[in-house]
Formats: C-alpha cells, structure tokens, sequence
C-alpha cells in the first residue's frame, strides 16, 4: 500500500531484505559469529542485535531441527540461548504485523486507482 503513494519504497526494502539476508547465518555458522564477538572483545549486546533479526532466529531454528533430526556432524553445533522462545516471540511479532499491515492495506485500498 505504501508503495502506491511511494513509488521507491520498493527499493528500500529490496535493499533491506538483501542486508537481512547477508547478515544472517546461512553462508556461515552461528559459532563463527559468536566466537568472533567474544574474540573481539565486544559485549553480549552485539549478539543480541544479531539475534533481533528475524530472519537469522528463523534459519538458526530450521538449522536445528534439520540437523538434530538427521544426526549429522553439525548436529553438535553451537546455537544461541533460549532458541524456541525467540521462535515464538519472533513469530507472535511477525503475526502481529501481518495483521496491522492488512488493516492498513484494507483501508487504504480504495484510494489506489485516484494514486495511480
């Protein structure tokens, strides 16, 4: 809906997803991150911050099941604390926005033709 009325909004969060999804632990693992913060010298926040991305909490979590159910080397992986509770909080969020995104969207479509 936002992009009716901004037409770049569409570059800003092509953008976005790209830096969400470089800065998530699929080319890398979760222990090469946090071994290189605490390698680093620099405190337990910046692992939270890397943690507040949705994306990396849900690729940790599909990780987890995948490689613990097929027993596989990397079953014994690092992860991070608490990684079912950040799931859920992630997916309570997530649920929340998709329904105020859909209570905006159904009120702003009727402005869409006189936009366009």
């Amino acid at each position: 809906a936002v992009n009716v009325y901004l037409r770049d909004m569409q570059y800003l969060v092509e953008v976005s997803l790209l830096i969400l999804f470089w800065t998530s632990p699929i080319v890398y693992s979760y222990e090469s991150v946090a071994s290189a913060v605490r390698k680093a010298g620099l405190g337990e926040w910046v692992l939270e911050v890397y943690l507040a991305n949705p994306i990396s909490v849900a690729i940790l979590g599909f990780q987890r099941a995948v490689w613990l159910a097929g027993g596989t080397p990397a079953a014994h992986a690092t992860y991070p604390d608490f990684l079912l509770l950040r799931l859920v909080v992630m997916t309570a969020i997530g649920l929340v926005c998709v329904w105020i995104a859909q209570r905006v969207f159904s009120r702003l479509q009727g402005n869409f033709a006189q936009e366009i």
